[in-house]
């Protein structure tokens, strides 16, 4: 009788512990599939996740005029050993097979007059497109009247500024861009902004994490580019929060927010996983350093999330501490938040 009773606890005692182990195996299966996961918060760095307030560095960070100093010295040192920049206006392809090797080496020089004129080419393209669709509107007008008769003067006004614009983009760029086309640029804009962003150019920084690149000839980026693009794009927005650069903060929002993005970014959205809360701690960090006319626009952003989400007060507190400590921490002595403030040398024809 006790020799059954105790092959009975035996067999007892190795059901639970197969059990236990199967759970746990299947838990911790879980886990490594979740952390694989592109978006997934385990790989987002602390300072980019407002649910991460309590692991915060509580010491001050250079920023300001301070960090943008600190930020530009690898490009400084790369400069020692640079080769010599082409001449100004060398058309894009010449200089893209005359530099493409040392951008990619870590030329800060090279790569990041490769980024800036290849942003100036994809200008000139936008601005080609708009004087064309211009043109159109004028021809449109009776041919035995003004062209600008039947407009108001604010439309006229505007019309003239925009054609004023455009015909300024053309002529500076023509001889950098007249022999470029839009697969051109989509094919090397990646390369070139990603390699001046890796020596400490700030606007390449924020150009790439904003991910303005186009897959080609495929419908989506494929799964090698959106984790290189999320390796780098997450080590440069984090050290672009950490330099008070407050297009990060837009960016690295709109990730978070996916749903109030007019267009589908594929990459930009593979960045974090969709979180409201934290997209409501991003903008009550613009919020903080906002001048009056974007506060107004903040303020209704702010009553907008509220209103569409069911964020309980212990959400609400951990939003608005961790916007008031990175605040406090690295951006409270620099520039005021500009929502204005154009990405990839961007220029605006409206």
């Amino acid at each position: 009788m006790h020799k059954t009773k105790h092959l009975i606890l035996i067999i007892v005692l190795l059901l639970v512990a197969v059990v236990a182990y199967g759970v746990s195996s299947g838990f911790n299966d879980g886990a490594k599939r979740k952390a694989s996961e592109p978006g997934q918060r385990s790989q987002v760095p602390s300072i980019l996740d407002p649910t991460s307030v309590g692991n915060m560095k509580t010491k001050v960070q250079v920023h300001g005029e301070a960090a943008k100093i600190a930020q530009k010295q690898p490009q400084a040192n790369a400069a020692s050993g640079a080769i010599p920049l082409p001449r100004e206006n060398t058309p894009l392809r010449e200089l893209y097979r005359n530099l493409k090797k040392a951008s990619a080496e870590g030329d800060g020089p090279a790569a990041t007059r490769l980024y800036e004129d290849a942003m100036s080419c994809m200008n000139y393209l936008r601005a080609k497109s708009m004087a064309g669709a211009r043109l159109a509107i004028t021809s449109d007008v009776r041919k035995d009247t003004d062209p600008f008769t039947d407009m108001t003067d604010v439309s006229m006004d505007n019309h003239r500024r925009v054609l004023g614009k455009i015909d300024s983009v053309l002529e500076s760029n023509a001889e950098r861009c007249d022999s470029v086309d839009y697969d051109f640029i989509n094919e090397i804009q990646y390369k070139v902004t990603l390699a001046a962003a890796k020596t400490g150019d700030e606007d390449a920084a924020a150009c790439f994490v904003s991910a303005p690149f186009t897959p080609g000839s495929q419908a989506l980026f494929d799964e090698a580019i959106i984790q290189d693009y999320r390796s780098h794009a997450l080590k440069f927005a984090a050290d672009g929060l950490r330099n008070g650069d407050w297009r990060m903060v837009g960016w690295v929002s709109q990730a978070y927010a996916r749903a109030d993005m007019p267009i589908k970014n594929q990459l930009l959205y593979s960045l974090v996983p969709p979180d409201q809360v934290a997209y409501y701690a991003y903008t009550l960090l613009q919020r903080l350093g906002a001048n009056e006319k974007s506060a107004l626009n903040l303020d209704e952003f702010l009553r907008g999330i509220r209103a569409s989400n069911n964020f309980s007060a212990s959400q609400i507190n951990q939003a608005e501490a961790w916007a008031n400590a990175m605040y406090q921490q690295y951006f409270s002595g620099g520039p005021m938040y500009d929502e204005n403030q154009p990405t990839c040398n961007y220029v605006s024809f409206h």
